[in-house]
């Protein structure tokens, strides 16, 4: 009677064992970029792999991209700079800067609506040099061994959008709009 008890004991302890193991695997596998999931995907990766849990899951928000910035300078009519500044400035209301972004990602005309509104906004200039500022985000470890911080600006993408003529309201045709220089 003894052999069995411990049979159905060993049996129940081995199947729970599985359960939670299967049901951390379920909620951890589509989050391994937490730091949770960095720990454990030794050990859980080939299960979820095997039952193909491995999917590109996102049960909380995607990854929204680099965070992103104008850098603007406008100029007068001899070339002299009045003004450099960045849009959206880091004390913005989250509005503005969720729009920043909006229009920083669209490739089809959001920067001819950026260069006409800097023109509005620096009335006297006559022309606005535009570039775009992609921030590099830390790794999770970066952070974590204390390497780099959230909001460091080391490294930075910086790419020229153009040039804008106030006056004309118009890009000129020749600018060009792709144009990338690392910041480190």
């Amino acid at each position: 009677m003894r052999t069995s008890n411990k049979k159905t004991i060993l049996i129940q302890a081995l199947l729970s064992s599985w359960a939670i193991f299967h049901v951390l695997s379920v909620l951890i596998t589509p989050n391994r970029n937490t730091y949770l999931g960095t720990k454990v995907s030794a050990l859980m990766e080939p299960y979820s792999n095997f039952l193909e849990l491995s999917a590109n899951w996102n049960f909380f928000a995607p990854q929204p991209g680099p965070p992103m910035r104008l850098e603007f300078e406008a100029v007068d009519h001899e070339g002299m700079q009045v003004a450099h500044d960045f849009w959206p400035a880091l004390s913005s209301p989250w509005r503005q800067s969720a729009l920043s972004h909006f229009v920083l990602k669209d490739q089809n005309g959001g920067d001819r609506l950026v260069g006409n509104f800097l023109c509005h906004r620096n009335p006297g200039s006559h022309a606005i040099r535009v570039w775009r500022n992609t921030y590099g985000i830390p790794s999770l470890e970066e952070v974590a061994s204390g390497q780099r911080r959230i909001g460091d600006e080391t490294r930075v993408v910086r790419q020229f959008i153009g040039e804008w003529n106030c006056s004309q309201k118009v890009r000129p045709a020749g600018t060009p709009s792709v144009s990338a220089e690392v910041k480190s």
